[in-house]
């Protein structure tokens, strides 16, 4: 006879066996390896970064889940906009599995019925790409800002309190197909190759050379540098006087 103490043991065991075997099946994240990454569509294969243990005649072996095809990636996206990344093979992630079937939603959007009652599958995962390991940690990190960079720190946009530095080791292009304002309290450009600025610019403030200004006319006569309304290249003097006597000012 199995006294009431005992049976309480057998019924607690069978339920703790039941949990365990439910936590086993289900999925709920992992992290992920990009494998490859289609454009077009947004998504990508991609292959769980922790082996299956699998108890196999007896014994237990590591196993690798097969790559999960067409996961949808998530990045930065709200309001209208969006921030891109150039997903690479080899980039890491976060792997979630969603609560039921995804895949009417993943076609058509908005609220949708199941096409499978299945939960927790490895079939609805999405890639959340981002994290990292200590293998791969960013080298420079920045404690007092908000940086958008590459790894190598080549290009870098930094962010903090009152100021932004855009540094680049090759170029750096600004287009606007209308209008370019910047207003700041100083501004600093460094460019080892030349500035060049190709728009009808206004410079209100005090603009100083320390070198050497170059203005091109190119085939307006008017052109080039213009001072107080008057064209540099073709300015003409007042009270013009032959040898040491001084000339008078620039009236047109």
């Amino acid at each position: 006879m199995i006294r009431t103490p005992q049976r309480l043991e057998i019924e607690v065991e069978g339920t703790r066996k039941m949990l365990d075997t439910l936590a086993f099946d289900m999925r709920v994240a992992s992290p992920g390896i990009i494998q490859s990454f289609d454009s077009v569509k947004q998504t990508a294969t991609v292959r769980i970064a922790i082996k299956e243990q699998l108890i196999i005649d007896g014994e237990i072996q590591e196993a690798q889940i097969a790559d999960l095809v067409d996961v949808p990636v998530m990045m930065l996206r709200a309001g209208g906009y969006v921030v891109t990344f150039p997903i690479s093979v080899g980039d890491e992630c976060l792997l979630i599995f969603s609560d039921t079937c995804i895949d009417s939603w993943f076609v058509a959007g908005g609220v949708q019925p199941q096409m499978s009652v299945r939960r927790h599958d490895l079939s609805d995962a999405f890639a959340i790409v981002g994290i990292w390991n200590q293998a791969r940690k960013i080298n420079e990190y920045s404690t007092g800002s908000l940086q958008i960079r590459d790894e190598g720190k080549s290009v870098l946009i930094d962010l903090s309190p009152g100021k932004i530095a855009i540094n680049a080791t090759d170029s750096v292009t600004i287009n606007a197909t209308n209008s370019a304002t910047i207003n700041t309290k100083a501004a600093t450009i460094n460019a080892d190759s030349g500035l060049t600025v190709n728009a009808d610019t206004t410079v209100n403030g005090k603009l100083t050379v320390s070198d050497m200004l170059t203005a091109s006319a190119g085939g307006n006569i008017t052109g080039g540098l213009t001072v107080d309304g008057i064209g540099f290249k073709h300015h003409v003097h007042s009270g013009v006087q032959g040898g040491s006597g001084t000339t008078g000012p620039v009236v047109g």
